[in-house]
């Protein structure tokens, strides 16, 4: 079966100066600047609830770059929480239900959902998103993005890189989760039917070439 959801507060678009170049009776259509449904189709066999796919459009790059443990950013996370809170007595990869929390149509979404600022506060230059650095010139590697557990110093002792970005992952895995199981509980699901098929391909993009039109 199928349903889908709004979620706005699980991203932002990054730059919404280059969504204002695209015309207005296109902007018109759409009372966002970002993709904000939430989609997900249920599985199930004789009648028990087996696995989902969710659609959702977030970067998965909730934590920051100074984060050098290998991790699975807020996709990962979600997935982790769902199958943990389906079955508790469960083992991480043990478990028989599959949560699936995969990309939609990604873009600019940010998880960054509390925008981009400079070093001391101030908003990055909304037209080139860059910040003036020490040496007085505008540069882009100072205007960082700050996710929704910026400012959550309880959290920040806990995390093991002394960042924010840890609580911000886990806001914006929480967030899927939730839509997840908001529809996960519906009784008004779109009901669907035959075969599921799946395809994977693997490209070798060191042997793809191509020419630009200049």
């Amino acid at each position: 079966s199928f349903g889908n959801a709004t979620l706005r507060e699980a991203h932002t678009n990054r730059s919404p100066y280059a969504y204002d170049f695209n015309p207005a009776e296109w902007k018109d259509k759409y009372d966002s600047n970002q993709d904000d449904s939430f989609s997900l189709i249920k599985f199930e066999e004789s009648g028990a609830s087996k696995a989902f796919a969710s659609f959702y459009a977030v970067h998965g790059t909730a934590l920051s770059a100074n984060n050098t443990l290998t991790s699975v950013d807020n996709k990962g996370l979600a997935a982790l929480w769902y199958e943990q809170e389906a079955e508790p007595d469960s083992l991480p990869g043990q478990n028989s239900f599959i949560a699936g929390f995969i990309q939609a149509s990604v873009g600019d979404t940010s998880p960054n959902t509390l925008g981009a600022r400079c070093e001391d506060g101030s908003p990055c230059d909304y037209e080139t998103s860059t910040c003036i650095g020490s040496n007085g010139k505008n540069t882009t590697s100072t205007c960082i993005g700050r996710g929704p557990g910026f400012g959550d110093e309880a959290a920040r002792e806990l995390s093991p890189t002394g960042g924010y970005d840890w609580r911000s992952n886990e806001i914006i895995a929480r967030l899927q989760v939730d839509a997840a199981k908001g529809i996960m509980d519906r009784t008004d699901l779109l009901s669907l039917s035959g075969t599921v098929k799946s395809a994977k391909m693997n490209v070798d993009m060191n042997s793809y070439t191509f020419t630009l039109p200049n």
